[in-house]
């Protein structure tokens, strides 16, 4: 069986897109920053790399996107 790496590091970037999103609801509710200040960014990196790895073009914006979110939630667990 042949295993097709592309799809695997698109699968990890969705998997961290879910992580990310995970953090910064569990920051909300829980009202604990550490989500919001380490987990969420971490993940939302480490999905960058991975769709950068995939070589899926047409999922290059999401890295972008990434970015501006990661700042964005850092900058929101900095003034919380």
């Amino acid at each position: 069986m042949k295993i097709n790496i592309r799809k695997v590091f698109l699968y990890l970037s969705f998997t961290c897109i879910f992580t990310y999103i995970l953090g910064i609801v569990l920051s909300i509710v829980c009202g604990d920053m550490v989500y919001l200040l380490i987990a969420a960014p971490t993940s939302g990196i480490l999905g960058s790399i991975f769709i950068v790895l995939s070589k899926e073009e047409k999922y290059y914006f999401l890295p972008w996107l990434f970015l501006f979110f990661i700042f964005s939630t850092i900058l929101l667990g900095m003034n919380s």
